[in-house]
């Protein structure tokens, strides 16, 4: 997602610098003696010297350095496991990997007198505040300055910098690998953190625990990351100054028209949902309260500046969130959206984590509001059946080969398989989660899908007469021929084909296998057989396989739980499984 602009931010101490010490605990710290100048207030440590003095040589407690290995365990002499990009042992121990490129020259020996002067150079405001600084004779890629009321090493920007080193290296070549459509720019819903220094540290910080979470194979949570204290501190703490920066901005004077409001609710809302939690629900339903009080998509469409690119990203999430959530708590956040703005919004670029055609996602939201009338009393035999029934006809009647989208179709043969996999998940969905149909001659008065978009207005047994026997399907009355209508496939056999699409898709994606979350935590719901045990380990493997993706959210962890606890509690019901509202798109 484009960022828009913003304007400055509070300042605010860095949050990591407190636990540097901790984090380099087995790193010999540089001796330091003391500076008399009064324009000085911090000391910069001497770089070390061999066999200074007339002291015996100093015993190594470390294993022999090796030639091959990353630059940071080369640093610190230590085995490096020489995992690429990032290496396993810096992963695990929560320190930067540095590559793989030559390990920095021995610095030449340079005088305290010379350091200070240095430091008190950069210092052109008059103020003793410990700026930043790359001195010569530092080991290390920042210069270590003493804190003067810290006691220990303190490197300065610290979070920021470590934040662009881990950007850089880790995160930002993903977002760079080819995408489903190579001539369409990514709009990554984290690229808006980088409007905001604390928004971007947060989202580093989360896809530093995260990282940490997958390469030790724990839950991303901080009872399950023990070993990790000091990430998901500086976590919380950041997260509270975002909330801060939030509430300072709503009570702007203007508050009422600026962007970056709805921009840093988005970045809480994309960070959150990395990590284990609920809170991305508050977020949600924080967005969708601001979105209403701002006058819903209508105006803010026309007044804010980048605003559907954001809104696309919220969207998705606010209906595969609903697909799994139980009906009676069912999100209806985004219900006053017309047909033709649903399909703007949907159109407006291409999703690539949700590559279905905008005919068959209209359906996917009309299921959702369907199980929530069933939800709230509506005639199943009158109208539920007879809508359902009318939905499946046209996801049916949807041509893959035919697909167009005003952004452009991709010219790629996984496009148009993955737009198959979406329109059979679509109708298993469905099927799964609407009452079964019952006699084909129930249909003969079949009622507007769009007249299920709320509780008002919805037909009983005696109210659902349409004599022309004409629908409503996305704003165009459409003559359904009742008689041709065919029934859909049986749940086993879309169950087969979808398994099918994921196996031929998955080669052809290896790069962002994301996409295939939604599909699969929909299929495994009817792998709940006594023959279904490799169908399962399929799943579970290919889950997995999309959980470890660099940009995966926890959706894929927490689909594969709940199939897990599903598959074992014998159960059957949609509900079974998604007994909770959750996130499982990746």
């Amino acid at each position: 997602m484009a960022a828009p602009a913003s304007g400055p931010e509070p300042r605010h101490t860095p949050l990591v610098s407190a636990k540097v010490k901790g984090r380099d605990s087995d790193q010999k710290s540089p001796s330091s003696s003391s500076s008399t100048s009064p324009s000085s207030s911090a000391v910069i440590a001497s770089p070390p010297t061999e066999n200074e003095g007339t002291s015996p040589p100093r015993q190594k407690r470390w294993a022999t350095k090796t030639r091959t290995g990353c630059i940071t365990c080369r640093i610190r002499r230590v085995k490096c496991d020489e995992a690429k990009p990032m290496c396993n042992r810096c992963m695990t121990s929560g320190r930067m990997c540095d590559g793989y490129k030559s390990a920095p020259k021995k610095p030449a020996k340079q005088s305290v007198a010379d350091a200070s002067h240095a430091v008190t150079e950069l210092r052109g405001d008059g103020t003793d505040e410990i700026q930043s600084s790359y001195v010569a004779g530092s080991r290390t890629r920042h210069s270590i300055l003493w804190g003067q009321d810290e006691g220990q090493l303190i490197p300065p920007e610290w979070d920021l910098m470590e934040a662009f080193h881990y950007y850089y290296r880790t995160i930002l070549p993903s977002l760079m690998t080819s995408q489903l459509d190579d001539s369409t720019s990514a709009f990554m819903p984290t690229a808006g953190n980088l409007g905001c220094k604390t928004s971007f540290i947060t989202f580093i910080f989360s896809n530093r625990i995260a990282d940490a979470a997958k390469n030790r194979g724990t839950l991303r949570s901080p009872d399950d990351m023990p070993h990790d204290n000091y990430l998901w501190t500086a976590f919380h703490a950041s997260m509270i100054t975002m909330l801060a920066i939030i509430n300072e901005r709503l009570s702007s004077p203007d508050g009422a028209t600026n962007d970056s409001v709805f921009v840093r609710i988005v970045d809480m809302l994309s960070i959150d949902l990395t990590l284990l939690g609920s809170t991305w629900q508050a977020h949600l339903h924080g967005y969708g309260a601001l979105y209403r009080m701002r006058g819903g998509y209508k105006r803010l469409s026309k007044v804010l500046k980048n605003f559907d690119y954001q809104f696309q990203y919220v969207f998705m999430l606010h209906v595969l969130t609903s697909t799994t959530t139980p009906a009676a708590h069912m999100l209806t956040i985004f219900d006053d959206l017309t047909a033709e703005e649903i399909h703007h919004v949907f159109t407006f670029s291409l999703y690539s984590d949700v590559p279905c055609s905008s005919h068959v996602f209209g359906d996917l939201i009309r299921i959702n509001r369907l199980r929530a009338l069933v939800a709230a009393g509506a005639s199943v035999k009158g109208f539920i059946r007879p809508a359902a029934r009318q939905i499946y006809h046209h996801i049916a009647e949807f041509s893959v080969t035919d697909w167009e989208e005003p952004y452009g179709v991709p010219d790629k043969p996984e496009a148009r398989l993955l737009c198959r996999l979406f329109q059979q998940a679509v109708l298993l969905y469905g099927l799964l989660t609407l009452p079964s149909l019952g006699p084909a001659d129930e249909s003969s008065n079949l009622p507007s899908p769009e007249a299920s978009d709320g509780d008002e207005g919805c037909p009983d047994d005696k109210d659902n007469d349409d004599d022309d026997g004409d629908v409503d399907v996305d704003g165009e009355q459409q003559q359904m021929v009742h008689a041709e209508m065919t029934p859909p496939p049986s749940i086993e056999s879309l169950s087969a084909e979808i398994l099918a699409l994921v196996r031929e898709i998955l080669p052809l994606i290896p790069k962002r296998p994301t996409s295939l979350a939604w599909p699969l935590a929909v299929v495994g719901v009817t792998l709940n057989g006594d023959g279904d045990a490799a169908a399962r380990e399929f799943v579970t493997q290919t889950l997995h396989q999309v959980s470890t993706h660099r940009d995966a959210y926890y959706g894929p962890t927490l689909a594969l739980n709940k199939l897990r606890k599903f598959w074992a509690s014998g159960k059957t019901g949609w509900e079974d499984c998604y007994d909770e509202a959750c996130s499982v798109m990746a």
